[in-house]
């Protein structure tokens, strides 16, 4: 009998029907898993997950414990040379001891604001030291890759023009202006507002009932800004300290920087046998747009045979850390682990290029530095798998460090086997690399991997005495959002495009070349990048040393796309009430049936306009429901395929 894992309150079936048509069984299988509002092969709306997992307010009163952090789930804590921040008597206190040259202590929010917005928050017991200007308590508004030059918005409470003060600076595309009055007490509030375009600072001095405008200004066009609680104190600026407390988002949308959504590891998926837990990497979580996508490895997926897995989801949960994890932790590299891939890299491409390399999700930590003009913009949809990466064309590239590049390159040479893999969306057809590795030129020692209106393999090896080169057919609608997979073995090369396989042919043997001092390069020509740079998007690049099969191929093309599995989304009920979203008339009868053993527990009546309300009295256990009483049970279309199959039988 299927098991529920203990404690979990909702869950749903996830299953890939007949082993998604492979004709081998696959193994250690790095699973996709996409929910949206149209999920799977029969496009199910898994919104049910967003609701239950919903976060809520990032209002924060800063209770805790003396001396312990503040709430890692809303910040991320940046404490200065000699500055301190801390929880103490239930207010964020922030300490600058001393400062001989400027120093800034601050909290930066794991969220940001969207649109527009109006916060606030309190500030008292503020000591500004040697009384030089500049310092004190900020409430600052800046550009999410923490950009201050460029865009952003402060309020102080602090010292100006030899005077205490409180000021505003309003930066708009590099323009500053800043206005200032005299301030009266150590303790107050201030606040931060936008309305369209026009931004406004406000601020209350000590008790004051009603708040005083400083400053307004019109042109601010800023989408998303990320959030400072900071302590400043300038070169001589002394011990500068104080305390926040009861900051307040009165309007705004919320939204997450990437991988910091609080709930997103309160989940777990779970073999056949609904309790064996399975490792689970968190690529993209939007509660926003309501996508989520996470990886798992399945021990085995048998050809011919359904495949089930269980998803469960409950915020009441403690962070599932020991099987789920963020990119580049040690749950989440579990996922990509094993013989079957045998994977050397993994990048989803869904960090800010400007301010983070990219990461690699195995434990190999091959991650790749950024290089060109990339900004936080190039961070964009990737119209699949929530982010790509977008390549201006002009000098955008990745790089992997020689030393790493040439680690990977040898174990390729010693397993004489590579497959890469990578979804890709040209903006023209002109020659886009997708891999560049050695020394370009001639005689050289050098690999390509290339796409254009055709997939092209290039190698030279043995000082340029061997070269030569494999390409596909033409490329059908080329600029399309295409899955291109090469994967070799030294003695055969094979190309597939979108799952299917378009070319297979001999190749020359062991021309895998290995450089200490080249970089490998994915976006542009040689290992000293001179010449055609990548024009368009790119995501999901996978790089294995080892040749994968036609069905691991096909698996990874229907998975990525989110045309493999079929997702069922189970009642969930702890008591109370079980809610089943469809549209059905109520006061109908209905019959209760334990999760735990299928024995029938009770007769009620549904409820409601729109979808069942189910009321019981039952409580401490899960119940699948039936529309009569028949014997053995049958159960009404829109339900049955909640229902555990073992219950149907």
């Amino acid at each position: 009998m299927m098991a529920w894992l203990s404690g979990w309150s909702d869950r749903a079936m996830l299953t890939i029907e007949g082993g998604g048509g492979i004709t081998s069984d696959v193994t250690d299988f790095p699973l996709t898993i996409k929910l949206t509002e149209s999920s799977g092969k029969t496009g199910t709306d898994m919104s049910p997950i967003f609701t239950k997992l919903d976060y809520g307010s990032v209002d924060d009163d800063f209770t805790g414990v003396d001396y312990s952090s503040p709430n890692l789930y809303h910040w991320f804590v940046r404490p200065s040379t000699h500055g301190s921040i801390n929880i103490l008597n239930n207010k964020l206190n922030l300490s600058m001891t001393s400062a001989a040259s400027s120093e800034y202590t601050n909290l930066y929010s794991k969220f940001n604001l969207s649109g527009d917005f109006d916060i606030e928050v309190s500030f008292d017991s503020l000591v500004l030291g040697n009384l030089v200007d500049g310092c004190g308590l900020e409430l600052k508004l800046v550009e999410v890759d923490d950009n201050q030059s460029n865009n952003r918005l402060l309020i102080k409470a602090g010292r100006e023009s030899s005077s205490n003060s409180f000021s505003a600076t309003i930066t708009i595309n590099g323009s500053a202006t800043t206005n200032t009055t005299s301030r009266t007490n150590d303790y107050g509030r201030l606040r931060l507002v936008r309305v369209g375009n026009v931004v406004y600072t406000y601020y209350k001095d000590g008790g004051a009932s009603t708040w005083s405008q400083l400053s307004t200004q019109s042109g601010y066009t800023l989408d998303d800004c990320a959030l400072h609680l900071g302590d400043y104190s300038p070169a001589s600026g002394g011990a500068v300290s104080g305390n926040f407390d009861n900051f307040i988002v009165n309007a705004g949308t919320i939204t997450w920087q990437p991988g910091m959504f609080p709930n997103r590891k309160k989940i777990a998926i779970t073999e056949s046998d609904g309790i064996s837990q399975l490792h689970i990497e968190i690529q993209h979580w939007d509660p926003i747009n309501k996508v989520i996508v996470v990886w798992t490895k399945v021990p085995t997926i048998a050809a011919g045979i359904d495949t089930v897995l269980y998803l469960y989801y409950d915020k009441t949960q403690a962070d599932n850390t020991n099987f789920v994890g963020d990119v580049g932790e040690t749950a989440a590299r579990n996922v990509w682990s094993g013989d079957s891939g045998k994977y050397q890299a993994v990048y989803h491409m869904s960090e800010y290029p400007s301010t983070s390399s990219i990461k690699d999700s195995t434990s190999n930590a091959y991650d790749l530095s950024t290089n060109g003009s990339m900004t936080i913009d190039d961070l964009v949809d990737s119209e699949m798998l929530g982010y790509a990466l977008d390549f201006d064309g002009s000098n955008d590239y990745l790089a992997l460090a020689a030393s790493k590049a040439n680690v990977l390159m040898g174990n390729v040479d010693s397993a004489n086997a590579l497959s890469i893999s990578c979804w890709v969306k040209q903006a023209n057809t002109s020659t886009h690399y997708l891999f560049m590795y050695g020394v370009g030129g001639d005689p050289e020692n050098n690999m390509e991997f290339r796409i254009g209106s055709t997939i092209y393999l290039f190698y030279e090896y043995g000082s340029g005495s061997n070269y030569g080169g494999i390409s596909s057919p033409s490329i059908t609608n080329p600029t399309d959002l295409h899955h291109v997979y090469l994967t070799i073995d030294g003695s055969l090369t094979k190309m597939y495009l979108d799952g299917y396989l378009v070319l297979s042919q001999p190749a020359a043997s062991s021309f895998w070349s290995k450089n200490s001092t080249r970089n490998l390069i994915i976006g542009a020509y040689d290992s000293i990048p001179s010449a055609n740079y990548m024009n368009g998007k790119l995501f999901e690049y996978h790089v294995s040393n080892k040749m994968h099969t036609a069905d691991q191929v096909r698996l990874t093309y229907l998975a990525e796309s989110d045309n493999l599995i079929t997702y069922t989304q189970y009642i969930g009920y702890i008591s109370g009430y079980v809610y089943i979203e469809d549209t059905v008339v109520g006061g109908v009868d209905v019959y209760l049936y334990s999760r735990e053993n299928g024995n029938y527990m009770g007769q009620t009546t549904s409820s409601g306009n729109g979808y069942f309300i189910i009321p019981t009295t039952y409580s401490g256990s899960h119940f699948v429901v039936a529309l009569d009483k028949d014997d053995p049970p049958t159960y009404n279309d829109i339900i049955k395929g909640r229902i555990p199959p073992h219950l149907l039988s």
